[in-house]
């Protein structure tokens, strides 16, 4: 069967975008549009659903399609508000049917402004507003539901309005789009499409291909009929003639999707057609189905967008990374903003985590202290001495409110509210931040500070995290040989290799304990209902009392920029960031590019792409990895400079101390202090290291490749010194061109003292022990900060 519950004719509301009026005439709906524009945004969508399930109701009551106009409303108000309270019309909650039949009565009267002689019956719902989860209506619901049940509906329109709703492997249901389908090509024909598609999707552990919903929308409009679906040459020219209408659409005249996507994208529909589709749905072909060659793209060349100046910057990380930049904007980009700009999400995640785990702790610490409101007609006592317990001008309210909570759970009351939020005195999600429970998106902190600590930790892993096996132990989080870890899956990497183990940190460890803690009310409420998603770690309950399982959707997330969600917090400047510079932050972040700059920065802290590849989790090291997340200037600054400082290619040459040296060395800018040591610490850059290519200058250089030479004298290292002090003391964080020197003051000392092929000599030692006795780190502080 196509649906899941043969006895509801709308299985679920969402299906309703897919349908089109056809027994509201245009003047009708035009009539509609006009009454209800001075209502909210908000109305105007609900109206849109009320209507569409009005449309649904004359579909499957009417004997043959009709013009419904405004004088036969009063014959089937009645029966309509029926069916929105029927069981057998409309599968939903008793709070949802009472809002759609509230919004259908509010459009009646606003047609009525306008059309006077409308004759409008009137429905009773106070009884039934305080009675929404009981069996018994109010009386003049239940006319109505009996009005609904008397009617004769047609078998082929509940069909066509009960849908296709499939199931997939975590039980996540899925629309498909089959109505044009139904419309084309009938009944038959539409059943062996959808025992295909239930069949394919109860398999995936995700949303279907991309494709396939394009797919059964565009084939009615095909012109292609049933009997071409037989012929092989058919069948693959149909395909050939939806890749150029899937491409078209997907490229967008350069606004949509690129080309790179599309063709990925389509490769995977193909993979699924030959897999599911033909052979049973459609005749084999004799040639394979047309599949673009990949588009190969260099590392380098991925993830590249223009702004809005025209400047072209790499977006793989938090930061910005300009395409075309100069190695002094390069030594700040890459010392200070990454740094700064990773360091902003993490202070807010730790921030919020901290706050979210202290109203838990509240909560806790109150629940023995307050009183706990009894549920409606089980104690003997007035109902406004009930409501009076967490009335939000009780001032013992929070502790009601907390006891309350810790005794009943998620309980409703008869009028249909959470019993902790049914006084109508309080907003539930201001009772729900109270108690420090896991709403939408709340654990959205503790997601950023995992992936922060642990950058071998994909998004997909935490959201999927099972912390119990369908046994009900715990295997997800356990000690072994002593370390606590994380034992999840990693599913890109593949069914064979997908276990990834995660040692957790004397950081991360408590993490997992408080989200253990503080998911634990919805835990038991799933489990007890035998949902299946009790067993994993995130889980949610929604924006107010819906237990559920956490998903990862940012894009609902970043909507949410209100009552202090992670996004607007996001976006409050620093003293390190910008108001501007918050705001493009917060529209950049998720935990990919969160991940992806965490590994910049180890590469900047070791200097090794296989570090960083390592810390990043990846299965095999490549050496390309890096130029997946930095353009080609940053990484030519590195090669040409940075990396040969501190890859032992190091030569110190001795030189004298010079009147003028020390004259130069008063500095008031940081600018001025990187500009001497360029041009007396660091010697310029052999031509041959400029142009590798030119034999000649090669020949004539006995500096090899890998080395950088430095003049090293007692002023030059008195600098150093006092810079590295300096940094290595500062109270906030020092710009761009203070790290870089520090970075290669502690290199060049190192070397020095150790000992090493290029930096050893006695005449070293004496110039590093005079400029530590010199070193004067006060005289750095007012330039660090650039």
């Amino acid at each position: 069967m196509h649906n899941n519950n043969k006895q509801t004719i709308v299985q679920n509301m969402r299906s309703l975008q897919y349908y089109q009026f056809e027994y509201l005439d245009d003047r009708f709906l035009s009539a509609i549009e006009r009454v209800i524009v001075p209502f909210s945004i908000t109305f105007c969508g609900r109206a849109y659903l009320a209507l569409k399930l009005f449309e649904c109701f004359l579909q499957v009551s009417g004997k043959n399609k009709q013009v419904f106009q405004l004088t036969h409303l009063e014959l089937v108000i009645k029966p309509f508000v029926g069916a929105l309270w029927s069981d057998a019309f409309l599968s939903t909650t008793n709070s949802n049917r009472y809002m759609m039949t509230r919004i259908f009565f509010a459009i009646l009267r606003a047609l009525k402004n306008e059309y006077p002689d409308l004759i409008i019956l009137t429905v009773d719902m106070k009884k039934n507003q305080s009675n929404m989860d009981r069996e018994e209506h109010s009386p003049d619901i239940q006319d109505c539901i009996k009005a609904f049940s008397r009617l004769s509906l047609r078998d082929e329109r509940i069909y066509y309005w009960r849908g296709w709703w499939i199931l997939n492997k975590t039980n996540m249901p899925w629309f498909v789009p089959l109505i044009g389908i139904y419309k084309c090509y009938g009944r038959e024909f539409t059943d062996r499409v959808f025992f295909q598609l239930s069949t394919a999707y109860l398999k995936c552990r995700r949303s279907m291909n991309h494709g396939v919903s394009a797919f059964c929308q565009w084939l009615p409009l095909s012109d292609y009929t049933l009997a071409q679906f037989h012929h092989p040459e058919a069948v693959e020219q149909l395909f050939q003639k939806f890749l150029i209408h899937y491409m078209n659409v997907g490229y967008n005249n350069g606004e949509g999707s690129s080309v790179r996507s599309l063709i990925k994208r389509w490769r995977g529909f193909i993979t699924f057609v030959e897999n599911n589709l033909l052979g049973s749905i459609f005749a084999e072909p004799v040639v394979k189905l047309i599949v673009p060659a990949p588009a190969t793209i260099k590392g380098s060349e991925m993830r590249i967008k223009i702004m809005s100046d025209g400047v072209e910057v790499k977006e793989k990380l938090l930061t910005d990374v300009p395409l075309h930049i100069t190695d002094e904007q390069a030594i700040e980009l890459l010392f200070k903003q990454i740094q700064a700009d990773f360091d902003h999400i993490v202070a807010v995640a730790m921030n919020m985590a901290s706050d979210l785990w202290a109203r838990y702790q509240r909560r806790k610490m109150l629940a023995p202290m307050g009183k706990v409101k009894p549920i409606q007609g089980t104690v003997a006592m007035s109902e406004k001495e009930r409501q009076w317990i967490i009335h939000g001008n009780n001032p013992d309210w929070l502790a009601n409110a907390c006891a309350t909570f810790e005794s009943k759970n998620f309980i409703h009351d008869s009028n249909g509210l959470p019993l902790v939020a049914s006084s109508y005195s309080l907003p539930s999600y201001e009772i729900v931040h109270a108690l420090g429970l896991p709403k939408t998106f709340s654990l959205i902190p503790y997601m950023v500070l995992l992936v922060a600590e642990h950058p071998k930790i994909v998004a997909s892993f935490l959201t999927d995290f099972e912390l119990y096996n369908k046994h009900g132990k715990l295997t997800g989080f356990v000690e072994l040989d002593g370390v606590w870890v994380l034992d999840g899956r990693k599913r890109r990497r593949g069914v064979t290799n997908a276990q990834q183990i995660i040692p957790l940190t004397i950081n991360s460890k408590p993490w997992i304990e408080q989200l253990m803690a503080l998911t634990d009310c919805v835990r038991q409420v799933l489990k007890a209902k035998g949902d299946d998603h009790w067993r994993y770690l995130f889980l949610t309950c929604g924006r107010g009392f819906k237990p559920e399982k956490m998903g990862s959707q940012y894009a609902q997330a970043r909507t949410m920029t209100s009552n202090g969600s992670f996004f607007e917090i996001l976006r409050q400047p620093s003293d390190e960031i910008t108001s501007e510079h918050a705001i493009k932050l917060s529209s950049r972040f998720d935990l990919g590019s969160l991940r992806a700059s965490k590994g910049v920065l180890v590469y900047l802290k070791t200097r090794s792409a296989k570090a960083m590849s390592e810390a990043l989790g990846h299965k095999e090291y490549s050496s390309k990895t890096l130029s997946h997340y930095l353009p080609t200037p940053i990484l030519d600054f590195f090669q040409s400079r940075w990396i040969r400082i501190f890859q032992q290619g190091m030569i110190a040459e001795a030189m004298k101390d010079s009147p003028l040296l020390l004259e130069a060395t008063e500095f008031n800018t940081i600018g001025e202090f990187h500009e001497f040591m360029q041009n007396h610490a660091l010697k310029k850059i052999p031509h041959h290291l400029e142009d590798p290519y030119d034999d000649f200058k090669l020949t004539e250089s006995k500096v090899t490749a890998d080395e950088v030479v430095f003049n090293i004298n007692t002023t030059v290292l008195t600098l150093l010194l006092s810079i590295q002090q300096a940094v290595s003391h500062a109270k906030k964080r020092v710009c761009g061109k203070a790290a870089y020197w520090s970075g290669i003051a502690e290199y060049l000392v190192s070397q020095i003292e150790h000992g090493s092929e290029h930096g050893a000599g006695e005449e070293f030692r004496c110039h590093l022990n005079d400029a530590r006795q010199q070193a004067n780190p006060v005289s750095m502080e007012g330039i660090i900060y650039g």
